[in-house]
């Protein structure tokens, strides 16, 4: 029989069954949510961090040759997959400009 054949108090018990399954999965749902909005966050405040330390390691090593370098002086979508790929600042820095001679 189905869940909707049911009559009295067996139906409402297996209802109620059912939506207190349904919350959990919906909370389980959020929680993840939550989690990866809060991975996403770190991620990106780590992105802005490694972005000036960058910006220092090039404005420290390479003055002799670059002048001045402002923030917007830098293509930083060229820059991202070395973020994404795990290098640290200074290895995306020896990376893009090599060894200064």
């Amino acid at each position: 029989m189905s869940l909707y054949t049911y009559s009295g108090r067996n139906h409402h018990r297996e209802v109620g069954v059912n939506l207190r399954r349904s919350g959990a999965a919906e909370e389980k749902a959020m929680s993840e949510t939550m989690r990866t909005q809060q991975r996403d966050t770190r991620l990106e405040q780590n992105w802005e961090i490694w972005q000036l330390e960058v910006l220092d390691i090039i404005r420290s090593e390479y003055a002799s040759v670059l002048q001045e370098v402002s923030w917007h002086d830098v293509d930083w979508n060229a820059w991202r997959p070395l973020f994404d790929a795990g290098y640290s600042a200074s290895d995306a820095v020896l990376s893009a400009f090599g060894k200064v001679a």
